[in-house]
């Protein structure tokens, strides 16, 4: 967690660090957002502006940080910290051959495990990066997510045959209890080997979070119970009903069945009347 913490700190460090809370103003804010966009991220041989989404989400650790300060007396008023309007969300998950060509340019061993583990279980990228090996059961073939914070849930799911022999391997090698290690530590961040990987395998607009939504998709679209699917991602039936029931093959067929026959038509008097 502190790991996390400490990554999600980086960006606003170098550009807001030297401030005192009186001058986080809303063209302050705004300033940031700005620099954080033409700063980018390196993508390959490219670099990629920063989507709104992610400086918004930095964006809440000050504000929790604030909070808390007013609760401990150090401040007397908490800033409003504006943050950007989230872009629109994009549809986008990988078919299965993209899959494996993410796979297979992935050069590093741990990112390699990260993207199976976002393929086969669809979990958070925060669940995976904290996953410790007591909490992976080999023998009884199950992983419990562990704890999470918020209102997001992790749940205890089954290991896929096909993550199986990623875990072996990973478990054979391991020098730390955290099940994605790198240098024998916990990896606080897989951006730049990911995005590195997406580069090579030609994909675009493809974050860690397309994983998870392309287990889900793949899931919904092999006619599982939209109820079952969000039991496996720990989400509401409401969420994922809203975000996959397109993707099944029977999505409002029943409905589109009554419907195009209440429209059916008709005979009186012996006509013929086409509704």
């Amino acid at each position: 967690m502190h790991a996390t913490l400490e990554y999600s700190c980086k960006a606003l460090r170098r550009h807001l660090g030297d401030l005192t809370p009186d001058h986080l103003t809303t063209t302050r804010a705004r300033l940031y957002a700005r620099q954080r966009r033409a700063e980018g991220y390196a993508a390959g041989a490219t670099r990629k502006p920063v989507a709104n989404g992610t400086i918004a989400r930095k964006v809440v650790t000050p504000r929790a940080a604030l909070r808390w300060a007013v609760n401990a007396r150090w401040i007397a008023v908490a800033p409003a910290v504006e943050a950007p309007s989230a872009d629109k969300p994009r549809d986008r998950w990988l078919t299965r051959d993209e899959a494996a060509q993410l796979l297979a340019a992935c050069h590093a061993p741990h990112v390699r495990l990260f993207v199976a583990f976002g393929l086969y279980t669809a979990a958070r990228t925060g669940a995976l990066l904290s996953l410790t090996w007591g909490r992976v059961d080999l023998a009884r073939g199950m992983i419990n997510l562990g704890d999470a914070m918020g209102n997001k849930k992790r749940a205890t799911v089954p290991i896929p045959d096909a993550l199986r022999p990623h875990l072996l391997e990973a478990r054979s090698g391991a020098t730390c209890n955290f099940v994605v290690e790198h240098g024998g530590r916990r990896v606080a961040s897989v951006k730049t080997g990911f995005n590195a990987a997406t580069w090579r395998a030609g994909l675009a607009s493809v974050t860690p979070h397309t994983l998870r939504h392309k287990a889900a998709t793949w899931t919904v679209a092999g006619s599982v119970p939209i109820a079952e699917v969000a039991r496996y991602l720990e989400d509401s039936e409401q969420t994922t009903e809203r975000v996959y029931a397109t993707h099944s093959p029977d999505y409002l067929r029943e409905a589109a069945r009554v419907f195009t026959g209440s429209l059916a038509p008709k005979t009186i008097r012996g006509e013929c009347l086409t509704l």
